[in-house]
């Protein structure tokens, strides 16, 4: 749980110490400092640097922020971590992929594995829910996150899912309605 919650709001805002906070804290803070607030770090992924108050920050410092705040409460409630995957959106590329990437081994997670959201999404859906679906057919996996919709086609193969085709909007996800 982050703060009694079960999701954890990627909010980031910068305290009067020059550190980032993240989550409820966050998204209080963000209230009465709205200049020092990022709602959305994902959403400013192209940005290269995010100013939050009078301190410009890099996007990786910011998204690591978040991974880190994550990697903490993971090593309270298990003790520690093993190997790490981040999931990501399908379609991005390997600017993007690697901007995560570099904010998780900021966070001190190591070399982190990214895997596509939506092969994840159908991997648990077979893997611990255990649907049905034999190799060689097709999945669709609809996914309208915070701050992103993707639909994305999948084939199962013999060792996993391979992304066939993959659209949706980078501006559009739940915060928006």
């Amino acid at each position: 749980l982050f703060d009694g919650a079960p999701q954890l709001p990627s909010a980031v805002f910068m305290n009067d110490e020059g550190g980032p906070e993240v989550g409820a804290d966050a998204l209080h803070n963000g209230r009465r400092k709205p200049e020092r607030y990022e709602p959305n770090p994902k959403r400013r992924i192209d940005d290269g640097t995010i100013l939050l108050g009078g301190t410009e920050l890099p996007v990786t410092s910011v998204i690591a922020a978040v991974l880190s705040r994550v990697a903490r409460e993971c090593e309270q409630t298990l003790g520690g971590l093993g190997p790490v995957t981040v999931t990501v959106p399908a379609a991005w590329g390997p600017t993007r992929r690697h901007v995560i990437a570099d904010a998780a081994t900021a966070a001190g997670l190591g070399k982190a594995a990214l895997v596509p959201e939506p092969v994840a999404a159908a991997s648990h859906f077979v893997e611990t829910l255990g649907a049905d679906v034999p190799v060689g057919s097709g999945v669709v996996v609809y996914d309208l996150g915070g701050g992103t919709f993707d639909a994305t086609v999948l084939r199962r193969a013999a060792g996993g899912f391979d992304v066939l085709a993959v659209d949706g909007a980078d501006d559009l996800g739940g915060l928006d309605f």
